[in-house]
């Protein structure tokens, strides 16, 4: 069955009968994403209730493809990655363990997939990012915490530019390694890139503010 450029609506339409559909349900996975992410940023609810649908949707098409699938198990996990905002410090680290396992997977299928490489490091700029409360309470839920450095976050975020320099979510959090590291004039450029492409949805408007928040902040 053909799913290619249909919209949620007419996926969800779709959906009764073929329940079991790796092909559907990662087609379903990204159109929530995308529903999601054209709502405004301060619509919490509305984007926790795509994100977390789009989710479940990427679970389901994991388990219904063991053999292994790059698009279902990318877009599953950028949902997975996508959810971590609206989740509390113990699900968010036992989510940063699914996220690992995926990206793991789908990069010995592709290693020079953009997308994928972004992810890794958002997985790893998370983790450094941990505050000490929150590696004590990871501490506490699991015997061995996961560990990443802003290093190993930035090292894929220049990959990933590497491969595809038009992906403005991608610049911002090079440009925010960056600022960790005090390496401003890197970072004021990274957010000069991602301010002269052209946004396509609610998230990368509200990224590029945050981009030229940055220059203001730290160019000469």
């Amino acid at each position: 069955m053909a799913y290619e450029g249909k919209s949620y609506d007419e996926l969800m339409e779709q959906l009764a009968g073929h329940e079991n559909d790796a092909e559907l349900l990662w087609r379903l996975a990204e159109a929530c994403y995308k529903k999601a992410s054209a709502l405004d940023t301060k619509d919490t609810k509305g984007r926790s209730k795509y994100m977390l649908e789009g989710r479940d949707f990427g679970k389901r098409a994991v388990d219904a493809c063991p053999e292994g699938n790059i698009q279902v198990l990318k877009w599953a996990a950028i949902l997975v990655g996508s959810c971590t905002d609206f989740l509390g410090t113990k699900e968010r680290i036992e989510q940063a363990y699914i996220l690992k396992g995926l990206l793991d997977k789908a990069l010995a299928l592709d290693a020079k997939d953009s997308t994928l490489l972004h992810l890794r490091g958002r997985y790893a700029f998370g983790i450094a990012n941990l505050s000490w409360l929150e590696r004590k309470a990871a501490s506490a839920f699991f015997a061995t915490p996961p560990e990443a450095t802003i290093d190993e976050a930035l090292a894929d975020f220049v990959a990933c530019h590497a491969i595809r320099a038009d992906f403005i979510e991608n610049d911002i959090f090079a440009a925010r390694c960056y600022v960790a590291k005090k390496d401003y004039e890197n970072a004021v450029k990274f957010a000069q890139e991602a301010i002269a492409l052209t946004a396509t949805d609610e998230s990368e408007k509200a990224l590029q503010e945050e981009a030229q928040a940055l220059v203001k902040k730290h160019g000469k």
